[in-house]
């Protein structure tokens, strides 16, 4: 296997994939992010980043229509390892809800227990008195 780097430039975070798991969450939302389409596990446009090393890869995303959608996570841009709801390899797809136009969505996966959990609140960019709404779907 050949070593492959990456780079985030909003976030900043430089990786490989024989040090880092490399994650992301294909689902029917993905064309929205300006990926070629949906279902794609090789657009990085739904990376997840482990940022502290803690083995917690996140995602949050901003803007996504509202509407109903579905996802999994997959492993080294391939179908070949992926997880859906509970964590279950291969399994189905998780549902989540963008039911706010101005809410934004986080993106959390555990890689031990291979559970995503999809979180929606209010971006909460200049708020002072941190209230947010959240709830949460895709966690068994």
């Amino acid at each position: 296997e050949s070593v492959r780097f990456y780079y985030d430039h909003e976030t900043h975070w430089i990786t490989d994939n024989v040090g880092s798991i490399i994650a992301t969450v294909p689902g029917s939302f993905q064309s929205e992010l300006g990926c070629p389409g949906d279902w794609q596990p090789d657009c990085l446009r739904s990376w997840l980043q482990d940022l502290d090393g803690d083995g917690g890869y996140r995602l949050t995303l901003h803007g996504l229509a509202v509407g109903s959608y579905e996802c999994k996570v997959a492993i080294a841009e391939s179908w070949d390892e992926n997880y859906g709801q509970g964590g279950v390899p291969g399994g189905a797809s998780i549902p989540f809800a963008q039911t706010y136009a101005d809410y934004q969505l986080d993106f959390a996966y555990d890689s031990v227990t291979h559970i995503l959990s999809v979180t929606s609140s209010l971006f909460a960019d200049g708020f002072e008195d941190g209230w947010i709404q959240n709830w949460s779907s895709g966690a068994p």
